[in-house]
């Protein structure tokens, strides 16, 4: 027969999807389909009767991190309690990044209340998952999230998607 594998994608909440991978997709994707890989996908969405559950017939899969470096347009920084070097740190670990398509906007939060500003163009970075993780290791740093334009990945998609991670608490 045809080569495929299933998957179950989570969303971290509890709920997931079963994803089938078919001769096709299979073919083109297969250094998506490890234990544990962050991926994105497009697809067509039916009700699978044997399993009595919902399926995604994969089309297009992309790794996170190509969809981010491809697709990402804003990275929104929330921080509350940031220390005096906050800004210098902040600064050194933007600067390794620089030369991307995704503006820098951050959330500061006070007990009076908070303040949205965005870092001018010269400030645009290369959103990616190590980004992200350094950010969120940065004191004062709550949540980082990383905005994309969907319409960038595929012809089929119309719409922006977010990916959010939060710091621990």
């Amino acid at each position: 027969g045809d080569s495929m594998a299933f998957a179950k994608l989570a969303d971290g909440t509890g709920a997931s999807l079963e994803v089938g991978f078919f001769k096709d997709s299979m073919a083109r994707y297969p250094h998506l389909l490890k234990e544990g890989e962050r991926i994105v996908v497009a697809g067509g969405l039916s009700w699978d009767g044997f399993s009595s559950n919902w399926q995604l017939k994969v089309r297009q899969a992309y790794s996170v991190d190509d969809v981010l470096l491809k697709a990402c347009r804003e990275i929104k920084i929330t921080i509350s309690g940031a220390g005096v070097s906050f800004v210098s740190n902040l600064k050194a670990l933007l600067t390794g990044y620089q030369g991307g398509n995704a503006r820098v906007r951050l959330k500061l939060e006070f007990d009076e209340g908070g303040v949205e500003l965005e870092l001018g163009a010269e400030w645009r970075v290369r959103g990616t998952l190590a980004l992200k993780a350094a950010l969120l290791k940065l004191g004062g740093v709550r949540a980082v999230y990383l905005s994309f334009s969907a319409e960038l990945l595929s012809e089929e998609a119309s719409s922006a998607s977010e990916y959010v991670d939060s710091a621990p608490p």
